[in-house]
């Protein structure tokens, strides 16, 4: 019986696959942490093998790793839905706060996603270069997460929004969102608060706050 971390990070792999198709940018290879220990379910060269085996360590400190067109879950160390938040105590999917396993998921294709562009140039130099730094600096009043203000984190977790969420990150810190938009595309449509679903209402009325923040 698939777990709800499992469910979580399919979810994530099924949305993070959808917004690539939308953007016609090749896929990632997906794996979680547990995966690395078992080469003979891959089919990858013992070379690439090897490279992975020496990340491992790197993997299994952190929720999530992303390297060289790889994106790493560590499925056991990625939070559950906090369903009733309280405190500092708060994670949802698709929501601002965000470390469930289809969060990192999200985030860590935010940093393959900025490989893509550097790559293609579609990005002058990369998301550290001035023009990311200074936009982070005008809108690091009001920060996705505590990454801020390293540059690449304050992407990816802009990304993790954009990909999951985009009407909250649009919303919420229009400079980012309207950034983002030159390079990409939304692959979801609805509403935030659509996107929330189920969660408690300390979530919507906390997204709300978010939003009004200047």
């Amino acid at each position: 019986m698939e777990s709800p971390r499992e469910f979580l990070y399919r979810e994530g792999m099924r949305r993070a696959l959808r917004f690539c198709t939308v953007n016609k940018i090749p896929p990632p290879v997906f794996m979680t942490y547990d995966e690395l220990h078992y080469p003979s379910r891959m089919q990858h060269t013992a070379a690439l093998l090897q490279k992975l085996k020496r990340i491992a360590p790197l993997v299994g400190a952190q929720t999530g790793l992303y390297r060289d067109g790889h994106v790493f879950v560590n499925l056991p160390v990625t939070a559950l839905p906090v369903r009733v938040p309280a405190m500092r105590s708060w994670s949802w999917p698709c929501y601002k706060t965000d470390r469930t396993a289809m969060g990192v998921v999200a985030h860590e294709l935010g940093h393959y996603v900025e490989d893509i562009l550097q790559k293609k140039k579609t990005l002058k130099s990369d998301v550290q270069g001035i023009q990311w730094r200074v936009l982070i600096e005008f809108t690091g009043r009001k920060p996705v997460s505590g990454y801020e203000p390293v540059p690449s984190e304050a992407w990816a977790e802009s990304m993790r929004l954009f990909i999951l969420n985009p009407d909250l990150l649009r919303l919420a810190i229009p400079a980012r969102y309207n950034f983002i938009r030159e390079f990409l595309k939304p692959s979801e449509r609805r509403t935030w608060s659509e996107v929330l679903g189920p969660a408690h209402k300390s979530y919507f009325t906390a997204a709300e706050r978010w939003i009004k923040e200047s």
